[in-house]
């Protein structure tokens, strides 16, 4: 019991610190005391009074053991397991990670009797389920053979950013993206600040940029992909410079090289308000 309590303190304090940091950002930005004192409060209160109340119970308030906990508990191994995967996908190869949730979709399905004879209606539909599962699971692992990273779309083409590849210049440090925003000048400029282990730059990558007008209205910029995966000194140097907290974030510059200050944008975007905005920057007085 005393392992299991601190094992879960580390797991659970991670869960906390979002909040908390919050909460105390807000204070320290407006110096309003008395009101982070009460959201402090509350906080923690809404998270001790269903311990409470359910300690008191004496049980009462907690589920019967039963064959169904065993249903439960495989439920929730499986979850934490597809988490494990979501985690590692920052720092594993796209086509391995694929691997992954390949391995564990085929396995759930082996274990729902996709390859089980099913004599019961229930049986049947556990089974019907596993085999759905099996083929998916196999779909996902034929992906992955073939170099694809998303798992949703298995066995779909990505062509993320190939219409205007020819105008998307990796940069690193700080020299060359001035030297390429030198280079660029005449043409609108988008500055895509990204990093392998950024899972919302992932998103964007396969949902916003995916979109055909969205591709579209990138023929009219030079893309240039800021990359500060290495989080190292010339990485920090980048994001200093132009007042970027982390990846992924959007800077755009005009014509003559001048940052549109007012069009940045920070965060997942969806493919209108991407789109909006670029044709705001082809609006914008040259």
């Amino acid at each position: 019991t005393a392992i299991m309590g601190c094992l879960s303190t580390l797991i659970l304090s991670p869960c906390v610190t979002a909040p908390l940091i919050g909460a105390l950002g807000y204070i320290a930005q407006t110096g309003n005391v008395t009101l982070g004192s009460i959201a402090l409060f509350f906080l923690s209160l809404g998270m001790g009074t269903p311990l409470l109340l359910i300690g008191t119970s004496a049980g009462k308030l907690l589920p019967k053991a039963g064959l169904w906990m065993n249903t439960v508990k495989s439920f929730f191994g499986i979850m934490l397991i597809a988490v494990a995967i979501y985690l590692m996908e920052r720092i594993l190869p796209g086509p391995f990670t694929m691997f992954l949730w390949g391995s564990l979709v085929v396995f759930c399905g082996i274990y729902m009797g996709a390859l089980t004879r099913a004599e019961s209606n229930k049986g049947k539909f556990s089974q019907g389920l596993g085999i759905i599962l099996l083929i998916y699971g196999l779909l996902i692992l034929i992906g992955a053979s073939q170099g694809k990273s998303n798992p949703l779309q298995p066995l779909a083409n990505i062509t993320t950013m190939e219409t205007h590849k020819e105008s998307m210049v990796v940069v690193k440090t700080l020299a060359e993206l001035q030297q390429a925003l030198m280079n660029a000048v005449g043409t609108p400029v988008m500055l895509d600040f990204y990093a392998d282990w950024c899972a919302s730059c992932k998103v964007m990558a396969q949902t916003t940029l995916q979109d055909a007008k969205v591709q579209t209205a990138l023929k009219n910029f030079v893309v240039l992909k800021v990359d500060v995966t290495a989080n190292n000194a010339a990485s920090k140097a980048l994001l200093n410079h132009f007042d970027v907290v982390a990846p992924p974030t959007l800077l755009f510059f005009n014509a003559e090289g001048e940052e549109l200050n007012n069009l940045r944008l920070v965060g997942e975007i969806s493919a209108p308000i991407f789109y909006n905005n670029l044709n705001r920057v082809l609006g914008e007085p040259q």
